[in-house]
């Protein structure tokens, strides 16, 4: 008995010792062929019950391919595919085939296909994000990476493999790396497992993973590879790059580029971990003409207003932190850090992927100019249905990422528990949010376009902001079920001797919040975009000292990312954002290291409204970076999804 649950086609009759399908193409008729050879051990015979003959299946019989490096150190592969019938195909033209979202075979003609095994497979993806130039493949230096491991497998250039003919049948010769590539890939192997030391003159004793995750910079950077070190928030990502800053000082001075709310910390850092190397603030005079082991200090914003000075210098390390900054390659932020020139490019962030897999573009077009191809090329060729990630694409960046999570590393590190509080609104609240809904509904009807999106995404805001607090919305409205949730919760966390960080969005919600703090005479500190950089540093260094009360509002935009404030061991969100990394990182301003006690983090959302429908959102958002990162959301949402959002929950 022969069980063909998993082919996927239609039976259409059946005769003694036979079993016919019907197939609407060869391709799914070849796929049946596979997935019943799957099940055992037994012989299948496919015929075409109409008397054409069924389709020739080849295998890869040899390669002759040649590669040569330009002067602008990007490689170029040509040259032929020999297949087991006798044909020849040309390299390019076999690339050209290759099924873009998976599927075992190539259709190299009228009834002839190449059947992929999984060696082969694997090394012509490889080459998926090479550029053609007439009839040769050009690849961006960084691929050569991803090909060396691709092809350190089976050195012989075979690999097990179960043609069409069937079980048994003989191993089936996969392609071969070209000498002269196959010399340089076996260099960068030896390259990438040199030990590698801590460098000297570091003050501070590197925890394990932090060992390892210095020593992978440093190997990258030895074979001049961009890298993009995406450890968890509250991980230490900092002093790790602190010490390949210390490594390579001596080659040239090095640029630090990050959030205007980070530089400083990023100055006590340096000056406490390497108080060797030369701090230099980029609004000063000597950042015009740094020297070698100096580190200048930029923000994003000083970098788009007045490139000319960064542009002039050939840096020794170009450091992005919080990378996410430039996850928008149509940015001007974006296209100023590409503009500068290095030896080395390396990003920080926790959140490579927050929205969409064009972001992860964007950060690589950074660090790796080309590896990944085109952006319309990569979001062909790299990103699969739903959004996701391609094996493709984990197989060609996966080797220039590092991921580790604070669960797989910091033991020690006290627990983190995430608490939701649905605050429900009372009658008169309830009444006109339901009213201010129907007339958003009735204002967007037919807003289906993409055009539409602002329109619809502005309606959506004014809801989002009603539900922290009507009169956002409504002018004098007096009820406000949030934000008299937040006070009690405030007074229970004093009461028992806790200190919290607050967030918001809305820097004119954390304004009603002050007023009514201060009228109940609650010492706090308060920090939002407006604030500058030394200020910053000021209220950061107070409340960590238990100065200045027990409360410490921040706009989640100014103060989500690179400040370390363990002194709280509470976290409150007034308001859910769309994506659950942007609060990841408030939350991890106090869970991270130097943390001794167990954090708790409370999101406020109003129940029965929009902001449920927007925390429903939360785990398509965390699946899209996860999907990626694991080998190493959703795509953005669309004005149809955008309108559902307005339903009654």
């Amino acid at each position: 008995h022969l069980d063909a649950s998993g082919v996927q086609g239609r039976e259409d009759a059946r005769a003694e010792g036979s079993l016919f399908w019907r197939f609407e193409d060869d391709l799914e008729a070849l796929g049946a062929l596979d997935a019943l050879h799957a099940l055992g051990e037994q012989t299948v015979r496919l015929e075409w019950r109409d008397g054409s003959p069924a389709p020739a299946v080849v295998n890869v019989a040899g390669s002759r391919l040649t590669a040569g490096e330009g002067a602008d150190h990007w490689f170029s592969v040509a040259g032929e595919i020999d297949f087991d019938d006798g044909e020849v195909v040309s390299f390019l033209d076999l690339l050209r085939r290759l099924p873009e979202r998976g599927g075992r075979y190539v259709r190299l003609d009228e009834g002839r296909y190449l059947r992929l095994t999984d060696t082969l497979r694997k090394r012509l993806e490889a080459f998926a994000g090479g550029v053609e130039k007439g009839d040769a493949l050009r690849l961006a230096p960084a691929a050569l990476l991803p090909l060396a491991q691709a092809f350190e497998e089976s050195p012989d250039g075979r690999a097990p493999s179960r043609p069409a003919g069937g079980p048994g049948a003989a191993e089936a010769p996969v392609l071969a790396l070209p000498p002269e590539l196959a010399a340089r890939a076996d260099s960068l192997r030896k390259l990438l497992a040199a030990p590698v030391p801590p460098p000297p003159g570091l003050r501070a004793t590197l925890r394990p993973y932090q060992l390892e995750g210095y020593a992978w910079l440093s190997r990258l950077a030895r074979c001049g590879l961009g890298a993009c070190l995406a450890d968890d928030m509250g991980l230490g990502k900092t002093v790790q790059l602190i010490a390949l800053l210390l490594e390579r000082a001596a080659d040239g001075p090095s640029l630090v580029v990050a959030p205007v709310s980070v530089v400083g910390n990023w100055a006590a850092e340096l000056r406490r971990f390497a108080p060797s190397l030369n701090v230099v603030n980029a609004t000063d005079p000597a950042a015009a003409s740094p020297a070698a082991g100096s580190v200048v200090l930029a923000s994003y914003g000083l970098l788009v207003s007045r490139p000319e000075p960064f542009e002039a210098v050939e840096w020794n390390v170009l450091a992005l932190d919080e990378a996410q900054a430039v996850k928008n390659h149509a940015t001007l932020r974006a296209k100023a850090v590409r503009r500068l020139r290095a030896a080395v490019r390396v990003a920080a962030t926790g959140t490579p992927v927050e929205n969409r897999l064009s972001e992860f573009w964007s950060l690589f077009d950074f660090l790796d100019p080309g590896l990944l191809g085109p952006h319309d090329a990569f979001l062909r060729r790299f990103v699969g249905e739903g959004g996701r990630a391609t094996p493709a694409l984990k197989r060609i960046a996966g080797p220039l990422v590092l991921r580790r999570l604070k669960g797989d590393v910091l033991r020690d590190l006290p627990g983190k528990t995430e608490i939701v509080l649905r605050v429900p609104l009372g009658p008169a609240e309830a009444s006109a949010y339901e009213a201010c809904r129907r007339r958003a509904v009735e204002a967007l009807e037919g807003a289906s376009r993409p055009e539409d999106r602002m329109r619809i995404l502005a309606e959506l805001t004014r809801l989002r902001r009603f539900c922290c607090h009507p009169s956002l919305v409504v002018p004098d409205f007096p009820a406000a079920a949030k934000l008299d949730a937040f006070l009690e919760l405030a007074e229970q966390l004093r009461e028992g001797g806790h200190r919290a960080l607050v967030f918001s969005q809305f820097t004119d919600f954390l304004a009603i919040v002050r007023e009514r703090l201060a009228e109940a005479d609650v010492e706090h500190l308060y920090l939002d975009g407006a604030t500058p950089a030394r200020e910053r540093t000021r209220l950061v260094d107070a409340f960590q000292r238990g100065e200045g009360g027990d409360l410490f509002l921040i706009s989640l935009k100014a103060g989500g990312t690179g400040l370390n404030l363990t002194a709280a061991d509470y976290v409150v969100l007034l308001d859910p954002w769309w994506n659950p990394a942007v609060e990841n990182q408030a939350a991890d301003r106090a869970h991270r290291i130097g943390q001794t006690r167990p954090v708790t983090v409370y999101r406020l959302v109003a129940a029965g409204t929009v902001e449920e429908k927007v925390l429903a959102l939360h785990d398509s958002k965390r699946a899209l970076a996860e999907d990626l990162l694991s080998a190493t959301g959703s795509a953005a949402l669309t004005p149809a999804e955008l309108l559902g959002l307005f339903a009654r929950p």
